[in-house]
């Protein structure tokens, strides 16, 4: 036979007790011993050619050159010529997805949440194809992909001829030739799959990856892709949709609780847990510089219950319960502060949640800022000193002299540090007896730094500092000496009643309060004067004549009686 390729060879079966030997060097296939031509028929007709090569030449036909010799040593004079004309078949290409270290064809690998992408292909893969030397095209197919457009398969071409295109709407990738078998097998190796869910479903992948020749295409191999979910935290944005998740907002001195976060747009997130297990607020890292006064509050809501330590300053939030339930108790969670004179400044809220995963994560701190604005407070006066009550009742007693009207330790009081006091009035509201007759006053023998003034026509007593605001302790002392007199001989007996007040030196005044003044009246002796009031003394002297009838004993014309509440008079010789 003409060919130089061992994987030709030629073969018969043996009838008769001929030997048949082929010798694959010299590629001739020998008959050997003496037996019957029939045998031999038989035995030719026996023969066959066959090549084993994946990739047979077929430039050139194949010839078979055959001669018997018979019993008497005598050949054919011509030899017999059998020509094989040699077709090739197209073989497939053959993918090794797993490398020739290890079992078969296929190959696993594993995806963790959030890791990034992962190689799908081994890293020592094989491409081969026995009769080409190019491929036209390799397919990546994921089966299924339950997180949609978010998982993508990728590779890298640089290069080389080979192009990459992805179609997310089938989960499939392309690579494009021709191109050299070799690059083929550069680019599948640097396949990757890539998931950027952040609650990927934890179903496996499989890739089908199938390549083609110009012919055919090869037998399916497949990537088998583990996905591993990873908890993620929850997260919390007190600001909603503003910039940032923190929140910024104040609260006034005895104003109504602020809240801590947006009440209509807060938000608690979590994207791969319903429910979230508890949250906390804590004020000041736990330790708020007005104490006990400052207090966050919420409410229950759902499956959410609210605690608070003042000894912590936090607030506590506890669950299991949904992510919204959660919400909408945190937009209802409060900042107070009930202190008189509380710390302006900034206070702070730490805000964090814990997810319900059997390994919990917490959120992010995210952080409220509370500006506290103060408020003047108004002075507190107190006439009655620490007796019950803030008002005072004195007595005054006819033709006894002024009375004090204020406790001995009346007080003048304001919870602000340093505050002094601008001026205090005294406004005497009913002076029934006329207003030259009753009046107020207070010790003007003092010199503390307070003026003392009356005005008649308002009846006012004012107390003034002499220079900007004077202390509490100087007007306490000069209010302490404040008095109520009359010079009425028949007082109307309605009690008396004095409004005080006091201002600061912002102009904010202080509450009234009043002095209430009990009138005594006393019965005064009956003054007679005969002589009248224009006349000195109260004698008076006449003259009688006899006969010429009664005289009168008093000046008629002048005589001035004056008792007060007296209804009657006598005369005695």
């Amino acid at each position: 036979m003409c060919s130089s390729d061992l994987d030709e060879v030629l073969s018969a079966t043996s009838v008769g007790g001929v030997t048949v030997f082929y010798d694959v060097n010299t590629q001739t296939l020998s008959l050997s011993g003496l037996a019957t031509v029939a045998n031999y028929n038989t035995i030719i007709d026996s023969v066959r050619y066959e090549n084993l090569s994946e990739n047979p030449d077929a430039s050139q036909d194949r010839t078979i050159n055959l001669n018997c010799v018979d019993d008497t040593a005598l050949s054919a004079a011509v030899a017999a010529v059998a020509t094989v004309i040699v077709t090739p078949e197209n073989d497939d290409p053959v993918i090794d997805l797993n490398g020739p270290n290890l079992s078969g064809v296929d190959h696993t690998t594993t995806f963790t949440e959030d890791g990034g992408p992962v190689s799908a292909i081994d890293d020592d893969a094989t491409l081969f194809d026995i009769d080409s030397q190019d491929f036209q095209s390799c397919t990546l197919t994921l089966q299924a992909f339950p997180d949609g457009n978010l998982e993508a398969l990728s590779a890298f071409t640089q290069f080389t001829s080979v192009s990459e295109s992805y179609n997310p709407s089938l989960g499939q990738l392309t690579l494009a030739g021709p191109a050299p078998v070799d690059q083929f097998e550069a680019v599948i190796r640097t396949v990757t799959y890539d998931n950027l869910s952040d609650d990927p479903d934890a179903s496996q992948r499989i890739i089908d990856v199938v390549c083609t020749d110009d012919q055919a295409g090869s037998a399916s191999a497949m990537v088998t892709v583990n996905v591993v979910p990873v908890n993620d935290a929850p997260e919390v944005d007190l600001n909603g949709p503003g910039v940032g998740a923190d929140f910024s907002t104040s609260f006034t001195e005895e104003g109504a609780p602020t809240n801590i976060g947006d009440p209509a747009t807060l938000t608690t997130l979590d994207v791969d847990s319903t429910d979230l297990s508890i949250c906390q607020a804590v004020l000041m890292g736990g330790s708020p510089p007005d104490g006990i006064d400052e207090v966050l509050a919420g409410s229950d809501f759902g499956g959410v219950t609210v605690s608070y330590s003042t000894l912590t300053a936090t607030l506590t939030l506890s669950g299991p319960a949904s992510k919204a339930d959660f919400q909408s108790a945190l937009r209802m969670v409060t900042y107070e502060n009930t202190h008189e004179d509380p710390t302006v400044g900034e206070r702070t809220v730490v805000v964090t949640c814990l997810d319900d995963d059997p390994s919990p994560l917490s959120s992010e701190p995210v952080t409220s800022t509370i500006t506290i604005i103060g408020q003047n407070d108004p002075i507190i006066v107190d006439l009655n000193g620490p007796d019950a009550g803030d008002g005072y009742t004195s007595i005054w007693t006819e033709d006894e002299g002024p009375v004090t009207i204020t406790d001995g330790d009346a007080s003048i009081f304001d919870i602000e540090d340093g505050a002094t006091v601008q001026f205090c009035t005294l406004v005497l509201q009913n002076p029934l007896d006329g207003l030259t007759v009753e009046s107020l006053d207070a010790d003007r023998t003092l010199n503390n730094g307070v003026s003392v003034g009356y005005d008649i026509p308002s009846a006012t007593l004012t107390l003034s500092a002499q220079t900007g605001g004077a202390g509490l302790a100087a007007f306490e002392q000069v209010l302490r000496s404040v008095t109520y007199d009359s010079t009425e001989q028949n007082p109307d007996t309605t009690p008396r009643l004095v409004s005080v007040q006091c201002v600061d030196p912002e102009g904010v005044s202080s509450s009234p309060v009043s002095a209430t003044v009990t009138i005594v009246p006393v019965n005064d002796s009956p003054v007679v004067d005969a002589n009248g009031p224009l006349l000195a003394g109260t004698d008076y002297e006449t003259t009688f004549t006899e006969k010429a009838g009664p005289v009168s004993v008093v000046d008629n014309v002048q005589t001035f009686v004056s008792e007060i509440g007296r209804a009657s008079c006598r005369e005695r010789v």
